[in-house]
């Protein structure tokens, strides 16, 4: 199996590792999401996370809004219903590049949206979803954390995120072909702690529900930490 994990890093050794945008600019990866997005678009999920919640949801409104944190090229929108789609005012917060191709995969007429700065995004969403992106590549999460809350959203989804339980947050190398990229692995607490005023569920990332009183259990992983879904609801 490769190894993607290195070293785990300190904030001091965080300027000497890549950001990620020389590996996620590289013709590699691009080529790779472009396979991905292929079969998702084919086979869409559609008993994923997020389209549980956008089901959720639209059972009391008409129609409502999304705010995707680093959804590539929209690869998520495709896991929703022909309903729920129709239904929905989707936007994807990237990268420039991602955002370029992105729009390049969607029509003028789609309701999916690409924007590269959060400060662009509508002044309130009912859902704000992100999966491993997030805070992993955000090492100003907490920052962005602040934005998602001013935008009161009724459902705050973080899926199948590397997160730690019984250790504090940490820095680590993700190993790339294009060399090691600096990899934020969160606490929970520290996230439920930014993001008050929401009722917590977290699951494994086998989709299995935890109870609250099981949060400090130790994860799979020897190091104490492993994939974690988080699902805020608001109060």
């Amino acid at each position: 199996m490769e190894r993607i994990w290195g070293k785990i890093i300190s904030l001091e050794e965080w300027g000497n590792v890549s950001e990620g945008s020389v590996h996620f600019d590289s013709r590699r990866y691009v080529d790779s999401m472009e396979k991905v997005y292929s079969r998702i678009k084919a086979n869409p999920d559609r008993d994923s996370e997020i389209s549980k919640c956008v089901d959720e949801l639209l059972v009391y409104s008409d129609k409502i809004s999304v705010l995707d944190i680093g959804g590539r090229w929209g690869d998520h929108f495709h896991s929703l219903s022909d309903d729920a789609q129709s239904r929905v005012a989707y936007s994807v917060l990237e990268t420039p590049n991602n955002t370029f191709r992105g729009r390049q995969k969607h029509p003028i007429s789609s309701p999916v949206e690409f924007i590269d700065d959060i400060e662009n995004a509508r002044k309130k969403y009912d859902l704000v979803f992100s999966s491993s992106c997030f805070p992993v590549y955000f090492f100003n999460w907490q920052s962005i954390s602040k934005n998602i809350i001013d935008m009161n959203p009724k459902i705050i989804l973080i899926d199948k995120c590397l997160m730690s339980s019984d250790v504090p947050s940490f820095l680590i190398e993700q190993l790339t072909p294009e060399g090691p990229i600096a990899h934020f692995v969160p606490n929970v607490a520290d996230i439920v702690e930014v993001l008050k005023g929401y009722i917590v569920e977290m699951y494994k990332h086998t989709g299995k529900k935890l109870k609250q009183e099981e949060y400090w259990c130790p994860t799979p992983s020897e190091e104490g930490w492993g994939y974690r879904t988080l699902k805020l609801v608001k109060q």
